[in-house]
């Protein structure tokens, strides 16, 4: 008989209705796998919303507080320490070995005798010190839960557990650090579980200890993701799940169990689609240009953006591959400052934000000096990628996806119109809309929404970035365009917070916060 099975056994002997009702009831096959895996090192690869912090939160119970040594496991009685990736998630799990520690103290004296059933239920009475952790009075053990850091269960003795391990900031730090603990000691047990996270960043390290099999060969293993779940009879489905996630891409990673090199889709081929949309038959109200320039190796995007009332849709855009930023007059050369001075005074925008990172600022230069002799009415600003260019992505980016779901944005069917290179006489702002119907060719390839499926939202150990892949089609030019457009247009208006009102959530939630960290356990216990 294997230790699963004596323990199985044992139950079934003592005949505890709330013992029966977790192990022969509530938990799935899945849950119990793990729950009846007494190995010294887990390693779990799982997928959200199934139940799995639950059944560790019981096994965390049965650990500390003895129970599992009644029942003839072997697993030592002892400390428990739990980290979790943030603050909130420390303190839920104490609240779910709250809730299960509850349930253990139902009294069921009229099944098994009041003397049994209070022998049982004192294994589970916490003792007087209970302000910063779950101490039980018979066992003198504790569980504590504490949030990601440098030094996070450094000092602390006892079994440990690390929940969403790639999500850890300080993964490195955690495994030099309390790792030793238990990896020193062959009583105390290391488990660690998670759903993925990339290959590198933050989730590298859970990512190694999950693929290297050889080197980690002393971890028993186990893979818990949607489609075991739903076989095994948890209460949830495909399409509950998918409903959570806004790509397909986010699916595989959060439910599915897929390993991604750090840069997830961002702005699904499904959510463009939604997004299509006729402009009215009345004339735009305001209009508003967005241009990514780049050398002749990439592609230099206009994107149009134009007002109708409330509702904005991108409308045009221009292409341009192969030009130099200059125009050389000597080997009759047309350059970008012409030909998209070119495009400002055909459409005729209030506004133009423009890519002036690197050699584009010498280019911005050039263009202004010429809409400002010209006198023309589009107000340039300059924007640089490289200037807190991370967090610029990361304020606009979501953003661009919250108007596109919600309408405030549109994309009206386009087809592109690409330079062909030839004209070498200087545009002006008289000659500006003929120099575009001669010097422009529509093309069919849809560039805006291609483009913007090219960006990726990429995880890094210090927060969220954006970046497109370089490939023969460009650098997702067009999509950045759009994204600069956005910026600057009334659509953004549509979908900002009221910080006034956010401020003051913000700061009643930090309060609460603030509160709820520095409370009794009693108080969900």
């Amino acid at each position: 008989m294997n230790d699963r099975e004596l323990v199985l056994e044992v139950i079934r002997r003592l005949g505890h209705p709330v013992l029966d009702f977790f192990f022969f009831q509530y938990f799935r096959a899945y849950q119990l796998d793990y729950l009846l895996d007494f190995s010294p090192r887990r390693i779990v690869l799982k997928a959200r919303r199934i139940g799995f912090t639950e059944v560790d939160a019981f096994d965390t119970l049965l650990t500390a507080s003895g129970m599992w040594e009644v029942l003839q496991a072997p697993v030592k009685a002892h400390n428990v320490n739990i980290i979790s990736k943030r603050e909130s998630d420390a303190l839920d799990y104490i609240v779910r070995v709250g809730r299960l520690r509850r349930a253990m103290t139902v009294d069921c004296s009229a099944q098994i005798g009041a003397e049994a059933d209070a022998d049982f239920r004192s294994y589970f009475e916490l003792g007087p010190d209970n302000t910063t952790m779950c101490r039980f009075h018979r066992s003198g053990w504790a569980i504590q839960s504490d949030t990601q850091s440098e030094d996070a269960g450094r000092s602390r003795e006892g079994h440990l557990k690390k929940d969403e391990a790639s999500r850890y900031k300080f993964a490195r730090q955690i495994v030099a650090g309390a790792d030793k603990i238990p990896l020193s000691n062959r009583a105390l047990r290391l488990s660690e579980f998670s759903t993925p996270n990339g290959t590198t960043g933050p989730g590298e390290v859970f990512s190694e200890k999950w693929h290297n099999r050889e080197k980690y060969s002393n971890y028993s293993r186990h893979e818990v993701l949607l489609q075991r779940a739903i076989a095994d009879g948890f209460p949830i489905t495909e399409a509950e799940a998918r409903a959570e996630c806004f790509t397909d891409e986010e699916f595989e990673v959060e439910f599915n169990g897929r390993f991604s090199t750090g840069l997830m889709e961002y702005y699904s081929r499904q959510m463009l689609e939604l997004s299509r949309g006729t402009p009215p038959s009345s004339d735009a109200t305001r209009t508003v240009l967005g241009i990514d320039v780049a050398s002749e190796v990439d592609l230099t995007s206009c994107v149009v953006n134009r007002g109708y009332g409330n509702a904005w849709f991108f409308e045009d855009t221009y292409l341009v591959r192969g030009a130099p930023y200059a125009t050389d007059r000597g080997r009759g050369v047309l350059g970008q400052e012409d030909i998209i001075c070119g495009i400002i005074w055909a459409v005729d925008p209030e506004l133009a934000i423009i890519d002036a990172s690197g050699d584009g600022a010498e280019l911005y230069g050039r263009i202004l000096a010429k809409l400002t002799a010209a006198g023309s009415r589009t107000v340039l600003i300059p924007h640089s990628f490289h200037k807190n260019g991370r967090e610029w992505k990361a304020t606009w980016c979501p953003r661009l996806r919250a108007a596109l779901e919600s309408g405030a944005q549109m994309i009206a069917e386009q087809k592109p119109k690409v330079y062909r290179p030839g004209a070498s006489e200087a545009v002006t702002q008289a000659t500006a809309k003929e120099f575009v119907d001669v010097a422009f060719y529509d093309h069919h390839y849809d560039v805006l929404r291609q483009d913007l499926m090219m960006i990726r939202r990429k995880q890094l150990a210090s927060g969220i970035t954006f970046e497109s892949p370089r490939t023969v089609n460009g650098h997702g030019d067009s999509g950045w365009a759009a994204i600069m457009n956005f910026s600057i247009c009334g659509a953004a208006r549509a979908v900002q917070r009221d910080d006034s009102v956010y401020n003051e959530v913000a700061k009643l939630m930090e309060t609460t916060g603030v509160e709820i960290a520095g409370a009794d356990c009693g108080d969900y216990l």
